[in-house]
């Protein structure tokens, strides 16, 4: 838990603007719905496919 970030997420939020930085809820919410769910879902269709 120490080395999670959480207590500094300033290191995950170095490419980000300053309404990003402000509300990083926001901004992580967007990048797992954005981002990451469709790197899931790309992933689990290529496990998929023959």
């Amino acid at each position: 838990m120490d080395d999670s970030g959480l207590h500094d997420p300033n290191r995950f939020l170095r490419h980000s603007n300053t309404s990003e930085q402000q509300y990083p809820l926001c901004f992580l919410g967007r990048f797992h719905k954005n981002t990451l769910q469709a790197f899931y879902e790309d992933t689990e269709a290529w496990f998929d496919s023959d």
